[in-house]
């Protein structure tokens, strides 16, 4: 299987997170993006970073046609982090953090100390979403403190997230909407004196999750995107705008429920979890050869079993640390089928969704001076 690996070597989101941490004052000693470094060294008055959530190359190669605004204006293709995932790749991008260091590998985690699996981004135990956990004990076991809030230059620093992204800034601006971004990101930069805006956009992702990736309305929310964001740029001056996405997203072809699986689940000492296309197994030693067999014979048109710790020797989540107990010793990574795991009776089977190693994980870096 050609899936595509995290490229941690200036080529990922990790490494954009570096170049803004070392920009705003405060380098944090991972590799930055050279092609990002030279336009912040020009000293724009404001510089707006722009996720917008899986707007990655797959989906804006469907939706916009190659000479469209954003396609043109694409400096360098990125890879995103694995599992390719808001959960955690907002984590590492929002702190500078490989996702080994932040630890948030994906929505559903299993959490022995929290009593089993917490979908963390809501708070809620992944099998009875009405059943909320200790928001401050996520916190405890997962700090995440944005990059930008240890800012030592001049720039005034704001971050606009959806209500599910927590930075840790108390002052952090929840916001939705597409048009509710945009008329945040003018009103701040109407004020006085240099501006940094850190913004997560929760769409292209929730419509593409509920239409697929190439519907007639994703495309018009990709559409939309576009052009609030070429206007934006053309009704600034002295401005850097970066956009780029946390993942992309791909359609679904079928869904499998894992969950259901009583032979599977015997041979496993903890419930299935992180996420559906990038399935973590805590296999049981003495099963673990008629698990290989069993998995690869039932599973392995879809998903590819890898040994955890040899991602982990290959750097895929970034250097060794006590977060990575998290993770249990086998994962199952979705392919170019693109079938979807229902890990739980809850999981949601989505017409788009992502996680895996295949389209998902490539992203844009795309630069929009204003210097009029």
């Amino acid at each position: 299987m050609d899936f595509i690996y995290p490229d941690y070597n200036g080529n990922n989101v990790l490494n954009v997170a570096a170049s803004l941490s070392a920009f705003l004052g405060n380098p944090n000693g991972n590799q930055t993006v050279p092609e990002l470094d030279r336009e912040l060294k020009k000293g724009y008055k404001r510089v707006i970073f722009l996720v917008f959530d899986a707007l990655g190359i797959h989906p804006l190669t469907l939706n916009t046609p190659e000479n469209g605004y954003f396609r043109s204006n694409i400096v360098k293709k990125l890879t995103t982090v694995f599992p390719s995932t808001t959960a955690c790749a907002s984590a590492t991008m929002i702190s500078g953090l490989y996702p080994s260091q932040h630890g948030r590998f994906g929505w559903c985690m299993n959490i022995p100390e929290m009593g089993g699996r917490v979908d963390i981004l809501v708070a809620t135990r992944s099998e009875d979403h009405n059943q909320k956990v200790d928001k401050e004990r996520l916190k405890e076991i997962f700090p995440l403190r944005g990059f930008y809030l240890d800012n030592k230059t001049d720039y005034h620093v704001h971050s606009i997230l959806s209500a599910i992204i927590d930075d840790g800034n108390p002052d952090r601006i929840v916001e939705e909407t597409v048009p509710g971004i945009f008329d945040t990101i003018y009103r701040i930069c109407a004020q006085e004196g240099k501006q940094f805006i850190y913004v997560h956009c929760p769409q292209p992702d929730s419509i593409f999750h509920h239409r697929g990736v190439d519907d007639p309305r994703s495309q018009a929310m990709v559409e939309e995107i576009q052009s609030r964001t070429k206007k934006l740029v053309e009704d600034m001056t002295d401005t850097l705008v970066i956009v780029t996405a946390d993942h992309g997203q791909v359609n679904i072809s079928r869904y499998i429920p894992m969950y259901a699986d009583t032979t599977l689940l015997n041979m496993l000492s903890a419930p299935l979890h992180v996420e559906v296309r990038a399935v973590s197994l805590n296999v049981k030693e003495e099963k673990e050869e008629e698990f290989k067999k069993y998995f690869t014979e039932k599973y392995g048109e879809d998903f590819t079993l890898m040994k955890t710790e040899d991602l982990i020797q290959k750097g895929v989540f970034g250097p060794r640390t006590d977060k990575l107990k998290y993770l249990g010793n086998y994962f199952a990574v979705g392919t170019y089928s693109h079938a979807l795991a229902l890990l739980h009776p809850l999981s949601s089977p989505f017409p788009g969704q992502h996680t895996s190693m295949t389209e998902e994980m490539e992203v844009p870096l795309i630069i929009l001076p204003s210097i009029k």
